[in-house]
């Protein structure tokens, strides 16, 4: 069964819009939520991470961290 992958991103994001290809190289699906840095999706992104840097990525609800972890798990074949 495919994980669920959610990808909180923003624009301007060099790191989420390679995280974002990474994912479309993989041809793993993935919800996107875009958020703006005065939202209340922002604001539950601080809530759920801790942390107020994008992208933040979620594997079966389950934080898993940035681009860099999202590679290392990719290289690693724990993300499938």
């Amino acid at each position: 069964m495919m994980k669920k992958i959610t990808v909180y991103s923003s624009s301007p994001c060099p790191w989420c819009s390679r995280a974002k290809a990474l994912l479309k190289q993989q041809e793993l699906a993935f919800e996107e939520i875009h958020i703006d840095f005065d939202s209340k999706e922002f604001d539950e992104l601080i809530e759920r991470t801790k942390m107020q840097t994008v992208p933040q990525i979620f594997v079966d609800d389950v934080l898993l961290g940035g681009f860099e972890e999202l590679k290392k798990a990719i290289e690693e074949g724990t993300l499938v």
